[in-house]
């Protein structure tokens, strides 16, 4: 069963770390005045208004992401190998929204990081492992939907047993990136605008330089380059099928209705607002 077009389209709303990471770099610019406690030139009435549209977003990740998870307990007929990377998918961002939004809405009310270093090590590793295994489950469903749509015609399918594996192997990546500035690979500190922590993408030592080209090349440029190739490739098989009449009129518009949702929420949710600090 391919992935409902009205379930991919709920990710869209569900991912409130994007707007934050937006709203608090276009809003805030304060210099890092100490390691991992910032104090910020944010004012009051800036700090209230992130906070509650952070909160209006959470709520919504929250109760649309646990929606969906349950949907998928209720309807296990319905746990096929592509929604299980959306089921997995929507665990991610609502892990998000329930463990690391909440210190990012109470931070900004409170116009600094209030939560202390230890905390701050855990949010920032934390978001970080989730924000990169979404990424890397997104990068896994471009090319679950090239293989059944470009290859439709030949053997390859993608089974239950590949898609487990393909989820763990997701996490796995995610959880080695997230790892390593706790071993010294970089490291976790307050971000510049001083409401929230992640790993330090200002740190001028070799060892944090690496670190984040690194992560830049591999956690963002080649899953880009992936999905990019793959979406491409899927509009073309389509849009050739629509017109050689090896697709029926109403199976190609499913097609590229799902394609192009699936595309649309992959741009929300691996563009660079969620990499870049």
């Amino acid at each position: 069963m391919d992935i409902p077009a009205s379930v991919a389209k709920v990710t869209v709303l569900t991912n409130s770390t994007e707007v934050y990471h937006l709203m608090s770099q276009t809003f805030h610019n304060s210099p890092v005045t100490m390691r991992g406690h910032q104090e910020t030139s944010v004012s009051s009435e800036v700090g209230l208004t992130v906070a509650l549209i952070l909160s209006m977003f959470s709520a919504a990740a929250f109760l649309l992401n646990g929606a969906i998870v349950i949907f998928f307990i209720v309807r296990k007929d319905l746990i096929t190998p592509t929604n299980v990377f959306i089921m997995t998918l929507s665990v991610c961002d609502f892990l998000i929204a329930t463990l690391g939004n909440p210190l990012a809405i109470v931070s900004s009310a409170m116009r600094r990081w209030y939560f202390g270093r230890n905390i701050c090590v855990w949010y920032g590793f934390t978001m970080t492992f989730l924000g990169l295994t979404t990424i890397s489950l997104l990068t896994a469903i471009s090319l679950d939907r090239y293989v059944l749509i470009v290859h439709t015609m030949r053997t390859v399918t993608i089974s239950m047993r590949t898609s487990v594996v393909c989820v763990i192997c997701c996490a796995i990546w995610g959880l080695f990136w997230a790892v390593m500035p706790l071993l010294g690979w970089n490291g976790y500190v307050t971000e510049i605008n001083g409401l929230a922590c992640s790993v330090d993408w200002q740190g001028k030592t070799p060892a944090a330089t690496s670190y984040i080209i690194m992560l830049l090349i591999c956690c963002l440029l080649i899953p880009m380059l992936i999905l990019g190739y793959s979406y491409i490739r899927i509009f073309m098989t389509v849009y050739k099928k629509s017109h050689s009449n090896q697709m029926t009129q109403i199976n190609s518009r499913i097609e590229m209705k799902v394609a192009k949702t699936i595309f649309f929420v992959t741009l929300v949710n691996c563009g660079l607002i969620r990499i870049y600090p």
